[in-house]
């Protein structure tokens, strides 16, 4: 009995994920953080290494800019410029009315953490104290679920 070989015709190829998109599930779990109060440990793969961080909602981080700027200027007023910024982003990628949930959750392309840290080895950056830090969920390579500490 003799085995014929066929090459699978396009129809038969399953479509791979284009991996130049945003990954649906970091888009999932920075919805979940923004709709729902997640907040989770991750460590994300950027192009320039690796940061770890607590994943927050935009609306959390933004307060938390606010909280940043307010003490660095150390000045009251300073609050309402991250205020002003807030509101601003607030109104970014929400969802059109009627739109579907999975429609809204691809609106999701940044990925915000606080008490970030960048990873060096077996140290963390900064040594003291830790750091806000926002980017583009398109730009995320890979993610771990948990963060790294010191010596790990």
């Amino acid at each position: 009995m003799t085995a014929t070989h066929q090459k699978p015709s396009p129809e038969d190829t399953p479509e791979l994920p284009d991996a130049s998109l945003p990954d649906v599930v970091l888009q999932i779990l920075a919805k979940g953080a923004q709709e729902g109060g997640l907040e989770l440990g991750v460590t994300l793969s950027v192009s320039g290494g690796l940061v770890t961080g607590t994943l927050v909602g935009r609306d959390r981080w933004f307060q938390e800019l606010g909280d940043f700027i307010e003490q660095a200027a150390d000045r009251p007023d300073a609050r309402s410029l991250a205020d002003e910024l807030g509101e601003l982003m607030s109104e970014v990628g929400k969802p059109a009315d009627g739109e579907d949930g999975f429609v809204s959750t691809l609106q999701y392309v940044f990925i915000h953490l606080i008490n970030a840290r960048y990873v060096q080895g077996s140290q963390l950056m900064p040594n003291q104290g830790t750091m806000l830090w926002r980017g583009r969920i398109s730009e995320v390579a890979g993610f771990s679920v948990g963060t790294l500490a010191a010596g790990q």
